[in-house]
C-alpha cells in the first residue's frame, strides 16, 4: 500500500520522464491511472 502511494506521488509530482517509470508501478498495483 505504501509503495502504491509513493508511485502515485511520483506520477503526480515528478517529470513526464519519471512518470513513464511510475506507470508500470501503478499497473502492477492494479490501478492503471
Amino acid at each position: 500500500d505504501s509503495n502504491a502511494e509513493t508511485c502515485t506521488h511520483f506520477f503526480s509530482v515528478h517529470t513526464p520522464l519519471l512518470c513513464e517509470q511510475s506507470v508500470p508501478c501503478s499497473v502492477r498495483n492494479g490501478s492503471a491511472l
